[in-house]
């Protein structure tokens, strides 16, 4: 930060674009749960690349939770000069690299184009406190190896700013190949949490096309029991009716915002793009 420079001043020079790289396949590493309840001494197991990985939450995460990672991404791949190295942790054959930022609520509130009161900057803070109270644990035959998302969180008495010592080698890694994912049209959503939901599914299943160009598609068809997984309808709603008329309104939404619309096929059972239907 240059001298004289307020952290409001630092934190304006945040791309207002909202598009960040995020390799989807890191999703695996995540601990975010699609239902949007949130729950206690939240563990979940899940394998990756071989490995048993555990993840061990104060409690679980959610969608409002991936953007606020979205935003610590897109600050540190566009700002890195405002994040500074404090030292390095030696685990094993790793070697983690810590680096500090210091955020402005107010201005991340703006981000996600909602009010820059208390209350909201409260939230966002705990989105960071839940990264920081989350511990990851790779589990190999010979041993067990553990590390932090965020390794210190620290927010002062008036919600105003929030200080971090994030672990750079996770950040690099859900940066590493990754696709372009829009996480400012996430914050359009609101409260329509189903639709948000349904936004980041659809993103994470983008197609690349092509071995030299980054060009991504939406999925053509999807199956229903599948989008109830995924948004976390399944553990919420019984009725299979309603299930579905959540799904609908969540498509509606979705079109609204981006443009794209998809079709219900009763008989299949499945949600076809409009684009594939007219092919």
């Amino acid at each position: 930060m240059k001298q004289n420079e307020t952290i409001e001043d630092s934190n304006k020079k945040i791309t207002k674009k909202g598009i960040v790289k995020f390799d989807p396949d890191t999703a695996k590493t995540l601990p975010i749960s699609t239902n949007r309840k949130r729950t206690k001494g939240w563990v979940v197991e899940r394998e990756y690349n071989g490995l048993i990985l555990a993840i061990e939450a104060f409690e679980s995460l959610n969608a409002y939770d991936l953007i606020a990672l979205f935003q610590m991404l897109d600050d540190y791949s566009k700002n890195f000069e405002l994040w500074q190295e404090i030292g390095e942790i030696h685990d094993d054959d790793f070697v983690r690299k810590l680096m500090q930022r210091e955020f402005s609520l107010n201005i991340l509130c703006k981000q996600r184009d909602i009010k820059t009161d208390k209350r909201n900057r409260e939230t966002i803070a705990k989105s960071f406190e839940r990264w920081y109270k989350t511990e990851l644990i790779y589990k190999r035959t010979d041993h067990i190896t553990k590390t932090r998302y965020l390794f210190e969180y620290k927010v002062d008495k008036d919600f105003k700013t929030i200080t971090i010592v994030a672990n750079t080698n996770f950040l690099d890694f859900c940066l590493t190949n990754g696709m372009a994912m829009n996480w400012a049209r996430l914050v359009k959503y609101g409260k329509n949490y189903y639709a948000l939901e349904l936004d980041i599914y659809l993103q994470f299943r983008s197609i690349q096309y092509g071995k030299k160009t980054k060009k991504y598609s939406y999925p053509n068809t999807i199956n229903e029991k599948t989008l109830f997984k995924h948004l976390g309808i399944e553990s919420e709603v019984k009725d299979d009716r309603e299930k579905r008329r959540k799904v609908k309104q969540a498509f509606k939404k979705f079109e609204e915002i981006t443009g794209i619309k998809y079709f219900y096929d009763r008989k299949e059972r499945k949600w076809f793009k409009n684009s594939y239907i007219n092919n």
